[in-house]
């Protein structure tokens, strides 16, 4: 390997590791070794220099315009995180320097319709309907399900479901209310669980007992649901049902419904553990048909006004010139 390839892979050795120090998820970092590589690998096979405190708007340029073939979106993901890596190797033109990508609004977000959020509920079976009341209901991430636990689940007078979101740090803790049909599910769900635990110990007496709450028995062995299975959970039932959709989709449609159902942003931003309603408002897709519901409120709310006939006479006197005769 080239001496110059070498320093740097050291470089961004070390920076990874920082960045895995501070709280960083390994997906997260997974992903930034990924970007880096690659277009790392774009500059090299351009000849351009591989010096992070020499690459400047010429390679910069170079990626967005030439090298790399994806939306715009992508595009300034990918190159704000070698951004911040070129900050942290002492690259100090960088930061003087504005890069432009267009339009990099999502493209492939979606929501269902309440119909065919009404056919997801009503065609879920077995472990899929506590996966899609989690998502759908509740508003949860997928990886949100996949670390909830039996006792995250508290019932009493004010039942609450403990949740562990995304984030730096391992990821943040937040609180929100039972559904009104969580405990239904949740005992469903259950009777299952409880099934596996069964068919497990007649195979293994001493087999440990997961405290996730998904859990599926195999070889005697009890074990956790990835992210992959629950994600071809879904693509099942979508293809059952007639149409594709997402575990991301879910949740957003669930912000979108509550919305539309009289729910404020603030309320949304708590249940969904967003830091502030503008990243609510773009995650449920506020959007013109919205906005056409609060123009018709608006309109609706001024012709309540009742205008004093003699004010409309006088105010047109005096645009005329005829006040005072």
């Amino acid at each position: 390997m080239a001496r110059p390839r070498w320093s740097l892979d050291q470089e961004v050795a070390e920076y990874l590791r920082e960045l895995e120090d501070g709280g960083r998820s390994p997906m997260t970092i997974q992903d930034y070794r990924w970007a880096l590589n690659h277009l790392f690998n774009g500059l090299e096979d351009a000849k351009m220099t591989l010096n992070p405190r020499k690459v400047g708007k010429k390679e910069i340029e170079y990626l967005r315009d030439d090298y790399l073939t994806q939306c715009n979106r992508t595009r300034s993901n990918l190159i704000k995180i070698l951004l911040g890596f070129l900050r942290w190797a002492g690259n100090t033109q960088i930061a003087k320097l504005r890069f432009s990508f267009g339009d990099t609004s999502p493209r492939n977000i979606r929501w269902l319709t309440d119909d065919e959020a009404t056919t997801v509920r009503l065609n879920a079976v077995g472990l899929e309907r506590i996966v899609t009341h989690c998502e759908l209901d509740l508003g949860l991430r997928r990886c949100e399900v996949l670390r909830l636990k039996v006792n995250d689940f508290k019932d009493g007078r004010q039942p609450a479901i403990f949740i562990h979101g995304k984030g730096r740090d391992g990821g943040k803790f937040r609180q929100i209310s039972w559904h009104p049909e969580t405990a239904s599910f949740l005992d469903e769900y259950l009777d299952m669980r409880n099934m596996e635990i069964k068919k497990a110990r007649k195979k293994d007496p001493s087999v440990k007992i997961p405290n996730m709450l998904l859990i599926y028995e195999r070889g005697g062995k009890l074990n956790a649901y990835q992210k992959t299975a629950v994600d071809n959970l879904l693509k099942d039932l979508g293809q059952r049902i007639g149409f594709e959709f997402s575990n991301h989709d879910l949740r957003r449609t669930c912000g979108r419904m509550m919305y539309r159902a009289g729910v404020t942003l603030e309320e949304i931003a708590r249940i969904f553990g967003h830091a502030d309603t503008r990243t609510t408002a773009h995650y449920i897709g506020l959007d013109l048909e919205d906005m056409d519901h609060a123009m018709a409120k608006y309109a609706s709310y001024q012709k309540s006004f009742v205008v004093p006939q003699m004010v409309q006479n006088e105010l047109s006197q005096e645009k005329s010139g005829q006040s005072g005769i």
